[in-house]
């Protein structure tokens, strides 16, 4: 599902608040009266959010784009630097983001939350001709990239802070200039969402190892303003995520990006717990944790 990132709807007078659906249910507004769902991507998050040729694509695209679609709603696609998506969210500049965003205690205080539709946790990898770091404690004096304002940075500083091991966190603005510099060795390890990890790694073939356990186990939900606009667009776009859910096409699309099952959990994750946790290989046995909240 493919879209490109000039508007999706021309101007017909369509008000673009929460009135706009006047009695109608989401779902059943003709096209001249569906409102518009503003989604921010950031264009260069393989596989969450990336672009082919003028087109945003990726898993989270995919699945914005088809609950909205089922909710009744029209989608226009944009894209920013991850660090200023939450803050064009609050300001209304756009209504969600589709970047992989995982659900949090401190962010569920600031935004009102979709249900869950993928889950997974962050972990570490290094440059796959690196035979020096196998565990996580190989990591000590070494340095680590991560995203500013994400998880995964979090992830780390906690993880360091618990572990004792000595190693120094280099955030970036962009995922891509975090995975560059891992690439080219600049730095020793990436920390990212565990999926990132498998799919760069099964499908581009990047040299890139995931080592050690995983640092966290996180859900990911789309973000929404706290007013009432943004609640309405949060349950109408959950129900169709637990469609989405029922009738098995979030599992699909998460095959399609990332070779293995993502919409599946187990007790370490908050609620909700579909069913069980899978993880392929590279990790092993996922550790025994509590949810990164």
């Amino acid at each position: 599902m493919k879209k490109s990132l000039v508007s999706l709807l021309a101007a017909t007078g369509l008000a673009l608040t929460a009135g706009c659906s006047g009695n109608a249910p989401a779902a059943e507004r003709s096209a001249e009266e569906k409102p518009v769902l503003k989604v921010a991507g950031t264009g260069v998050s393989y596989p969450h959010s990336f672009k082919e040729g003028d087109e945003l694509v990726g898993f989270d695209t995919e699945v914005i784009e088809e609950a909205a679609t089922r909710a009744g709603y029209e989608v226009e696609f944009s894209t920013m630097d991850f660090p200023g998506l939450l803050g064009a969210v609050n300001s209304g500049k756009i209504d969600t983001t589709a970047t992989n965003l995982t659900w949090t205690e401190e962010r569920a205080g600031l935004y009102v939350f979709s249900t869950a539709y993928a889950f997974d946790g962050v972990g570490l990898s290094v440059h796959e001709d690196d035979d020096t770091v196998t565990t996580l404690a190989d990591l000590e004096g070494r340095t680590i990239a991560a995203g500013t304002g994400t998880t995964n940075l979090a992830a780390v500083e906690a993880w360091i802070e618990e572990s004792g091991v000595d190693a120094t966190i280099r955030p970036y603005d962009t995922a891509q200039s975090a995975l560059q510099d891992t690439l080219v060795r600049r730095v020793d390890a990436l920390a990212r969402p565990y999926g990132s990890a498998v799919a760069q790694r099964e499908k581009q073939g990047l040299e890139l190892k995931p080592i050690g356990e995983l640092l966290t186990f996180e859900q990911t939900r789309f973000p929404f303003a706290d007013n009432e606009r943004g609640r309405e667009l949060a349950e109408d776009i959950s129900a169709s995520l637990e469609e989405m859910l029922a009738d098995g096409t979030l599992a699909e699309l998460s095959e399609k990006y990332f070779t293995y099952d993502r919409t599946v959990a187990d007790e370490r994750f908050a609620e909700p717990t579909p069913t069980e946790l899978t993880l392929p290989e590279q990790y092993g046995d996922a550790p025994s944790a509590s949810p990164s909240n």
